[in-house]
């Protein structure tokens, strides 16, 4: 269940330009994948489940505020838009690249290690969807 609506989720990601359907659609792929580490039953995955929750929490909730901050500003949530906001904004550019990057589960943010987990706890089960959920990994990041 968890690797259908996480793939599901990306997949919408991938084509979406609203900004807040964007962020909504990749919280919904995160929480799959918290979900399937917590369906694993072991301790990997429910240490999995409450770090992806905690980062998750952060990230997203960082990045939605910034969502709103440029619908104020913009009145326009299109994510080709933001060029032009950029141009004015460096320093907003830099914040949103990072915060990008933090919910996207770059090595080095504490998404990156819900999901390592997530993999180790899935992996102890399964190595075919380990294999899967890694694909997913990928999707989400085009």
């Amino acid at each position: 269940m968890g690797l259908i609506g996480s793939i599901g989720a990306s997949i919408n990601c991938v084509r979406q330009y609203d900004i807040k359907k964007l962020l909504a659609y990749s919280s919904i792929s995160h929480m799959n994948f918290a979900n399937a580490g917590l369906y694993t039953l072991n301790i990997y995955g429910v240490l999995a489940a409450l770090v992806t929750s905690y980062a998750h929490g952060l990230s997203s909730g960082a990045l939605f505020t910034i969502a709103g901050i440029i619908y104020d500003r913009t009145q326009s949530r299109n994510v080709l838009s933001l060029q032009t906001l950029f141009n004015f904004y460096p320093a907003a550019a830099s914040v949103i690249f990072i915060m990008t990057l933090a919910n996207l589960s770059f090595p080095g943010s504490i998404n990156f290690i819900g999901e390592l987990l997530s993999l180790i706890s899935i992996a102890n089960i399964d190595l075919a969807l380990t294999a899967m959920f890694s694909m997913n990994i990928f999707i989400t990041a085009v």
